[in-house]
């Protein structure tokens, strides 16, 4: 999967996280752990199942625990288009 580089990550100066889109203004609202999927992202073309691997030994959880929603992530985050 590749990320759409007119999308970038920011923080509200409360610390809410959101995306922004550069070219069209689109605003989205994303919660840290999704943040921490979008910088993995954007470290590389990551496979699913890699990126399922890394959150499991970040948060220390089993893959039938968080594959549900990182599923569910990724796909509002291709409806959106910040990846493809």
């Amino acid at each position: 999967m590749q990320y759409n580089k007119n999308y970038r990550l920011k923080r509200t100066i409360l610390g809410r996280l959101y995306l922004a889109n550069q070219e069209n203004g689109d605003v989205i609202d994303v919660n840290p752990i999704t943040a921490d999927i979008i910088e993995k992202i954007q470290n590389g073309a990551v496979t699913k199942e890699r990126l399922i691997s890394s959150l499991c030994d970040e948060y220390d959880a089993k893959p039938e625990e968080i594959s549900s929603d990182v599923e569910e992530i990724l796909n509002r985050l291709e409806e959106y288009n910040v990846i493809y």
